[in-house]
């Protein structure tokens, strides 16, 4: 007998160019556990995007473009394990990313702007991984409440905010 899409437990996009979340697979796959979009230039993630997926323990969102972690984006993925955001550019991260992940045994946040290359990764240790989320938001969140998660303000202020230090950068030379 065949088996129906309820019996796929993961999908992985990978060393493609995708860009943006693919919509609607949770209408197909109904049960996924892990979720690999690695390496695929993506350039954000929503809420919306892992809605869902309630029954999701593995979140692979490694070596992409994503700049910020917006307000509640975990918010119905509460039995989540595993989660690499290595490698990406995040630079903003809401306070309360990591409000429901209390499952949480595996994080990686290595390689993000905001980290300063500083090793922000544990593994399979909760008390670990609590550490490593306080130290994420502390790190990244900067003037993120201020927008209160409105995603395009936080786009717009990260560019204006690059300017700013490429600015500063050139001004500093010119006093040299």
């Amino acid at each position: 007998a065949g088996r129906d899409h309820n019996h796929v437990g993961g999908f992985v996009i990978q060393n493609t160019t995708v860009n943006y979340f693919p919509r609607n697979i949770e209408n197909i796959f109904k049960n996924l556990l892990v979720i690999v979009v690695r390496n695929a230039s993506l350039l954000e993630i929503h809420r919306e995007d892992l809605a869902g997926f309630p029954e999701l323990r593995t979140l692979n969102l490694a070596i992409n473009e994503i700049q910020m972690l917006e307000k509640d984006l975990f918010k119905y993925n509460e039995k989540l394990e595993f989660l690499s955001l290595y490698n990406n550019k995040i630079s903003y991260v809401d306070a309360k990313v990591f409000v429901n992940l209390t499952n949480l045994v595996s994080l990686n946040f290595n390689i993000n702007p905001c980290t300063k290359n500083v090793t922000f990764k544990a593994e399979n240790n909760k008390t670990q991984v609590a550490r490593v989320k306080k130290k994420v938001v502390i790190s990244c969140f900067a003037i993120n409440d201020i927008f209160d998660g409105d995603f395009r303000v936080k786009k717009e202020f990260t560019k204006l905010n690059d300017e700013i230090s490429v600015l500063k950068i050139e001004t500093e030379k010119i006093k040299d």
